[in-house]
């Protein structure tokens, strides 16, 4: 990727004349013509970006520099010599804290309306069916995992793209054993969210190694007027986050990813 040319940036403090960062002239629309974009080679070195009087800037100043070019015009290619792209740590560019997997287990005896209450949590993955565990960690795995909504493109230096992680627990209480979704919209007490059941389909899928789905249970109050919108509906794991982010934020309602299963009742995307 190469950031957008820019005419003259001039950096007085630093250089004793104007310091061209890539290209010239100014930023045109779609029909000008790039270079670049054209199938030019670029240099992804440091002197491709600050030229031959980069010999006298020291390594704090190239990083500055890399830096507000990175925020005026988007992305730049990392630089082969700077540490800017440095792994952290002692000898990197920065320190980063470390980070502890976050535990979305729910403790046993938990009321599934209280976590669902609970600040940023949209869902619930409930163990309906007790006869495998090692299915039920796969299903577990599966949920939970996490989704990259971008061009799945990595990031300047090179590093995976940042996942999105759904907002969803998980109940492995063997009090919620043989929950079905006609029985936790009749039983439960309305709350604004949702059950994921991971019921004998699920595991058996699970175990066989294919196509892992697994049941949405709507639990909010029925719509006024609208009595016979969809409670449930079956989707694949891999589009799990995709749904979960939208109903999270309104985006799309509960009906109308029912209303997109395929025949079979099973929801795989748009």
């Amino acid at each position: 990727m190469t950031r957008p040319p820019a005419r003259g940036l001039v950096v007085a403090a630093l250089l004793p004349a104007v310091l061209v960062l890539a290209g010239c002239g100014d930023v045109g629309g779609p029909g000008d013509a790039d270079p670049v974009r054209a199938g030019a080679e670029s240099e992804t070195s440091l002197e491709g970006w600050v030229g031959d009087g980069g010999d006298d800037l020291t390594q704090a100043e190239i990083d500055e520099l890399v830096r507000e070019a990175w925020q005026e015009g988007g992305d730049v290619p990392p630089l082969d010599d700077s540490d800017l792209c440095d792994p952290p740590g002692p000898d990197g560019a920065e320190e980063v804290e470390d980070t502890e997997e976050l535990d979305m287990t729910l403790p046993i005896g938990t009321p599934l309306d209280e976590a669902l209450a609970a600040d940023g949590t949209t869902a619930v993955l409930v163990r309906a069916d007790r006869t495998d565990d090692a299915a039920w960690t796969r299903v577990t795995e599966l949920v939970l995992a996490g989704t990259d909504f971008g061009d799945g493109e990595p990031g300047p230096c090179g590093e995976p793209p940042e996942l999105y992680q759904p907002a969803i627990l998980t109940s492995d209480d063997p009090a919620w054993a043989g929950l079905t979704a006609e029985a936790a919209i009749a039983d439960l007490p309305p709350t604004y969210g949702y059950l994921l059941l991971a019921d004998g389909r699920s595991m058996r899928e699970a175990a066989a190694g294919g196509e892992v789905t697994v049941l949405w249970v709507d639990l909010g109050p029925a719509a006024e007027g609208e009595p016979d919108l969809p409670r449930s509906f079956r989707s694949t794991v891999d589009v799990v986050a995709e749904v979960e982010a939208n109903l999270a934020i309104a985006n799309m309602g509960f009906f109308e990813y029912a209303d997109s299963a395929d025949p079979d009742g099973v929801f795989r995307g748009f």
